[in-house]
């Protein structure tokens, strides 16, 4: 049976990928899933951070304020809310039994191989994580309510970390100021079968 409702978990959760997925797209936002892993890709296309920066592009923060509406929209019908509040469950397609099968969201910031020197930031990994808090607190001022979102044990659902250049898109064996590489993922984890 264990097995089972693991893959269960998988479809549950690549089902609110796509349905992620689907409603930035209808906001003209792009984004890549990557279904095993269960990330959703923020490409340099629709967030780029410039080399050396942890701040997107004015241009972007269209982009986050899309971002935002549809995590809150979506992630509501998976996650609970601190304060009980049930309205949002509305516009929720699935049945109510879904809420509380999110464990966890992570921002993960990433970075170029290109060496920091100067300014900010000491290194790659400080700078991966800048970029991940900034990705964070950029979508909490947008849409606070999405601070409020928690898992079934009542911890807050969003947290933020950093890769460095460790994971990169298209590897370099020299530095290479590769834009792919400086993007943010979201990777969501679901509850495992019973761990109510």
């Amino acid at each position: 049976g264990a097995t089972i409702e693991l893959t269960n978990t998988e479809q549950l959760r690549t089902g609110m990928l796509y349905q992620i997925t689907n409603e930035l797209a209808k906001r003209g936002v792009q984004v890549v899933i990557m279904e095993n892993q269960g990330i959703l890709r923020l490409t340099e296309n629709e967030i780029l951070f410039p080399s050396g920066s942890a701040e997107t592009r004015e241009a972007d923060f269209q982009h986050l304020v899309a971002l935002g509406e549809v995590l809150e929209n979506v992630l509501s019908c998976y996650a609970k809310r601190l304060d009980n509040e049930v309205t949002i469950l509305k516009n929720c397609r699935q049945p109510s039994s879904l809420v509380g099968r999110l464990e966890a969201v992570f921002i993960e910031g990433h970075t170029d191989n290109m060496p920091v020197r100067g300014g900010r930031f000491e290194d790659n990994w400080l700078l991966s994580a800048q970029r991940a808090l900034y990705t964070y607190r950029t979508l909490l001022k947008i849409r606070p309510q999405l601070g409020l979102l928690v898992n079934h044990r009542g911890q807050p659902l969003f947290s933020v970390s950093g890769y460095g250049d460790g994971r990169p898109v298209v590897a370099y064996n020299i530095p290479t100021p590769e834009v792919r590489n400086r993007r943010i993922d979201l990777r969501f984890i679901m509850v495992p079968p019973n761990q109510d």
